[in-house]
C-alpha cells in the first residue's frame, strides 16, 4: 500500500463544512482533513450490509432459538462495536 497521501481540493457546502468543523470542535478529529477521510471511508470502502450480514450469519448457524427483538439488538450493536474498533484500528495505523 502506497503510504503517500494524496492532497485533492474540494468544495463542500457552507453546512457540510459547518457539520465537519463540530466535529473537529468535539474533539473527535483532529482536522477537517481527517474527519473527510473518516466519512470518505465509511462512504466508499464499507459495505453497510456486511454487519446484517455477519449477525445474520451467526444466528442462523446458532442452535438456539430465535432470539428475543432486545437480544437481535444487543448483537447486532455488539457487531457494529466491533466492526467499529476494526475501521478505527485500520485508521490509525
Amino acid at each position: 500500500m502506497n503510504s503517500r497521501l494524496k492532497t485533492v481540493h474540494v468544495t463542500l457546502t457552507s453546512r457540510i463544512a459547518e457539520l465537519l468543523e463540530a466535529e473537529v470542535s468535539s474533539g473527535r478529529f483532529a482536522n477537517v482533513s481527517e474527519a473527510v477521510r473518516s466519512a470518505t471511508w465509511k462512504a466508499f470502502a464499507i459495505d453497510p450490509a456486511a454487519e446484517l450480514q455477519e449477525a445474520f450469519a451467526l444466528l442462523d448457524a446458532s442452535d438456539q432459538p430465535a432470539p428475543r427483538t432486545a437480544a437481535i439488538v444487543g448483537e447486532i450493536r455488539a457487531v457494529r462495536r466491533s466492526n467499529r474498533k476494526r475501521r478505527n484500528a485500520g485508521l490509525a495505523s
